[in-house]
């Protein structure tokens, strides 16, 4: 697939995440989206059952999941960095080996985006959930703010 004809790409960065790893890669597939998009995984050196799983999704999903498997662990960030470089999508969402996406998260965040060309970025508020499914805490919107570069990325916040 060419960027031509690909709309987004998702991009996972994971370590050692073999609890969470598979419930985060079905969050994915089972997304809805009327657009292509491929996933690239980036898996940072995982000593765990991490790359096996991963390696189980591509196979079954080999017109979808991009694989990549490091020998030499980068660190988040690197892994980070490195995975986006190979995302060929219009658009790039991105999301940890622990975190988990909505049903119609991904067709929400393309439809914004193409009815907005202005905007280069989007975000949400996220739930934090532990290893057992339990809520710990759910991020608070403020009514009538307007995320900006600043106050997204260095204030964490909106």
């Amino acid at each position: 697939m060419n960027r031509e004809n690909l709309k987004l790409s998702v991009t996972v960065i994971t370590y050692n995440q073999e609890i969470f790893i598979e419930e985060t890669l079905n969050s994915i597939v089972n997304q809805k989206l009327d657009v292509h998009f491929e996933v690239v995984i980036g898996d940072d050196a995982s000593t765990d059952r991490t790359p096996e799983i991963i390696k189980k999704y591509a196979d079954k999903y080999p017109n979808l999941i991009k694989p990549v498997f490091r020998t030499t662990n980068l660190g988040h960030t690197g892994n980070y960095i490195e995975t986006t470089r190979m995302a060929i999508g219009e658009y790039i969402a991105h999301l940890d080996g622990d975190d988990l996406m909505l049903a119609g998260k991904l067709q929400k965040q393309v439809d914004f985006l193409d009815k907005h060309p202005e905007c280069s970025m989007v975000h949400h508020l996220v739930n934090f959930i532990d290893k057992e499914g339990t809520l710990i805490s759910k991020a608070k919107a403020r009514k009538g703010t307007v995320g900006t570069i600043n106050n997204i990325i260095i204030r964490n916040h909106i």
